[in-house]
C-alpha cells in the first residue's frame, strides 16, 4: 500500500523526506554538466516544490557507477532562482550566487516534454505567485539594457568634422 514519505519501486523502497508542505514532485535525472557535475548532483533525483523551496533529494546509491559522491539533498530557495526552461525531455534550472551551490545551471531530464513543460509552468506560477510580497523571483531582463530605450541621438551620432575642431566654436564669441 502507498503512503506518503515512501515510493515503491519493481525492486526496492526508496524513502524520500520532503517537507510536509511540498505541493508538487517529479522523479528527474540531473545530467553531468554545470552544478550537476560540479556540485556532485547526478542521476537520479526527486524535485520537490514547497511554497519557498526548490529541494533535489537523491534517490538510489551514494556513488555513481564510477564511483563519484552524490549529494544526498540539496536545496535551493525560490528567490535564488534566475530563470528556467524547457527543451523536448529537458528542464534546466539557473540559480544565482546567493544559492548554496553558488551560481549556475543544473540540467534535467525527465520522462516526456510534457512533464518539462510542467515543470516549468509550475516554477513559474510559485514564481509569480510569490511577486506580491518578495518581488519577482525569476529575473526579468532590465528593458534599459535593450537599444529601444537608448536615445535615438546616441545610437546614431556622428562624427560631422575631420581633422582639427574648427576655432570659435562657442556661440558666445562673434
Amino acid at each position: 500500500m502507498f503512503r506518503p514519505g515512501f515510493v515503491l519501486s519493481s525492486n526496492s523502497i526508496s524513502i524520500f523526506f520532503c517537507f510536509s508542505s511540498t505541493e508538487h514532485v517529479w522523479d528527474v535525472y540531473v545530467q553531468r554538466k554545470g552544478l550537476g557535475d560540479s556540485y556532485g548532483i547526478l542521476g537520479n533525483y526527486r524535485l520537490c516544490i514547497t511554497d519557498k523551496i526548490l529541494s533535489l533529494i537523491r534517490i538510489g546509491s551514494e556513488l555513481t557507477p564510477h564511483q563519484e559522491k552524490r549529494a544526498d539533498k540539496v536545496e535551493f530557495s525560490l528567490a535564488s532562482i534566475r530563470r528556467c526552461g524547457h527543451s523536448q525531455r529537458y528542464f534546466y534550472l539557473e540559480v544565482g550566487r546567493s544559492s548554496k551551490t553558488g551560481a549556475g545551471e543544473i540540467w534535467m531530464e525527465v520522462q516526456d516534454s510534457i512533464i518539462a513543460q510542467n515543470m516549468y509552468t509550475t516554477i513559474m506560477k510559485s514564481a509569480k505567485s510569490k511577486d506580491d510580497n518578495l518581488g519577482p523571483m525569476i529575473r526579468i531582463r532590465s528593458s534599459s539594457a535593450n537599444a529601444a530605450s537608448k536615445p535615438t541621438s546616441m545610437l546614431f551620432r556622428r562624427q560631422t568634422h575631420t581633422g582639427q575642431k574648427p576655432i570659435n566654436c562657442s556661440p558666445s564669441s562673434a
